[in-house]
């Protein structure tokens, strides 16, 4: 009693406990505008939450799972029993030599089926009732019964060669879809990352673009002020305000860019239902370090002794692919053979007036027969299957395999000369950043001393405008790289692999 109530307190207190801490997440991912705030901490949870294609991906698994059961729960012991009486109220009459007062059946049996091409089982059966015939109105008999047989096949089947081999296959299968479906969640769950990331960079193009907005405004209230004071032209004016729009054009497709982005995060997560998503802004600063130490592990394994096999899961699952279609050659190679079985069946019976005699009668073996009998089975034309169907379990072996180790090894054998190109672009693009803010700093000093057209500073301006972009963007392009790399070969060990 001590224990249950014991029992009933723990599990209490872990349940409060959970829901305590469920409550904070929910709390921390949801904000007072009940707006839910996205970041890489809170993106496993919102996945796991009911998503619908990670419960697609479990519904293949638990398919393959239930696929190895079904197949062993007919390889299990089967009992059959049953029980039947029967009575009579028909009289004797001249039309009638035999028939039954009353009568009781009672019936067990025991078959089992096994994995090596064989089969066996066991039966008992007893009547006992009254009947009549046309000499005899009214006698009591008893009859006992034990059946026993076996079958084996000898050839096509002999030893459980195509059973056995295709149990060990199923279990195979339910294995690979266990490693299939974590690669599967793996790659959703990279994919909502890279989308997320995608998203981080946008918002920071968006704010960037909210200061240069800024800027052209306060240009156009200098050309507004020189314009009353006819310094500056019609022309300028309309210069001015003509980059002030165009500004707000590009600011408004990035937000469009952000909205079909936020949808498609919808999309992957439902379960957000109709809540506004913002995405936590930060400094990208720490983030890109990571992404550098990240970059050297990638880069150092790629030119070591590191072979693909050792960094991703897909080796696990290529190795079952492997062992899955040998076996399946191995089955498919009997197709065509003869079919050779070898059935043994033996029966021992009693008859009496009672039960006891008649069991005694049955273990005295005085009524019993044997059989033994072959039989063969070949189906004799033209039509051979087995070749067909192993060319066709190679042709679909090599397709799919060819294909996975094509998608690993094209971004293993490319990824080291793709970044160094990237990182050479970007220290470019930082230095190009550079010059073009001393440019525009230079620009607007002649332009307030009257020496360059307006024109000329905003030129100068916009190729500022579209470095820092450049520059933006091949951040993205870096971090979406990186993240495309992992999402494959998810054994790379850096704190930018996140495990799903």
């Amino acid at each position: 009693m001590k224990i249950s109530k014991f029992l009933v307190l723990l599990i209490f207190f872990s349940f409060n406990s959970f829901s305590k801490t469920l409550d904070d997440v929910l709390t921390n991912i949801i904000d007072e505008n009940n707006i839910i705030k996205i970041n890489e901490d809170n993106l496993r949870l919102l996945i796991k939450d009911n998503n619908p294609s990670i419960e697609s991906i479990n519904s293949l698994i638990q398919q393959n799972v239930l696929n190895e059961k079904t197949f062993n729960r007919d390889y299990d012991f089967k009992i059959d029993a049953s029980a039947k009486y029967l009575k009579s109220s028909d009289n004797w009459s001249r039309y009638d030599f035999t028939g039954t007062n009353n009568e009781t059946n009672f019936g067990f049996g025991l078959e089992k089926k096994s994995v090596f091409g064989m089969s066996g089982g066991i039966s008992m059966n007893d009547s006992d009732g009254s009947y009549f015939t046309f000499t005899q109105p009214n006698y009591d008999l008893n009859r006992s019964g034990l059946s026993i047989n076996y079958s084996i096949d000898l050839w096509k089947n002999f030893l459980g060669y195509q059973t056995f081999t295709n149990k060990l296959n199923l279990e195979l299968n339910t294995k690979q879809s266990k490693v299939k479906g974590y690669i599967e969640k793996n790659n959703f769950y990279y994919s909502l990352r890279r989308l997320y990331w995608q998203l981080v960079i946008k918002n920071k193009e968006l704010k960037f673009y909210e200061e240069m907005i800024k800027q052209a405004e306060q240009n156009l209230k200098a050309v507004q002020k020189r314009h009353k004071n006819y310094i500056a032209d019609d022309g300028d004016l309309a210069k001015a305000r003509a980059n002030v729009d165009l500004r707000k054009v590009n600011y408004d497709n990035i937000k469009v860019e952000i909205e079909n982005s936020l949808k498609q995060f919808k999309y992957y997560l439902p379960n957000l239902g109709n809540k506004e998503i913002s995405i936590d802004s930060f400094d990208l600063t720490d983030i890109f370090n990571n992404i550098m130490l990240c970059n050297k592990t990638i880069y150092d394994n790629n030119n070591n002794f590191y072979s693909w096999k050792d960094l991703t899961t897909y080796s696990e699952y290529i190795d079952l692919m492997d062992n899955i279609v040998d076996n399946e050659i191995k089955i498919a190679s009997r197709e065509d053979d003869v079919d050779i079985t070898l059935d043994i069946n033996a029966n021992f019976r009693g008859l009496e007036n009672n039960f006891q005699d008649s069991f005694n009668d049955l273990k005295n073996l005085n009524r019993n027969d044997y059989s033994v009998s072959l039989n063969i089975n070949k189906t004799i034309g033209a039509n051979s299957l087995e070749e067909d169907k192993i060319k066709l379990l190679k042709m679909n072996y090599n397709v799919n395999k060819n294909n996975t180790i094509a998608n690993i090894t094209s971004v293993y054998t490319t990824y080291n000369n793709i970044m160094k190109s990237m990182f050479n672009n970007l220290n470019n693009l930082h230095k190009y950043r550079l010059n073009m803010e001393k440019t525009v700093k230079n620009s607007k000093y002649k332009y307030n001393q009257g020496r360059i057209s307006l024109t000329d500073l905003i030129n100068d301006q916009n190729s500022l405008i579209d470095a820092n972009i450049q520059l933006i963007s091949m951040e993205g392009i870096i971090i979406d790289t990186v993240l495309q790399y992992l999402s494959i070969f998810d054994k790379t060990q850096c704190d930018f692999n996140l495990k799903f």
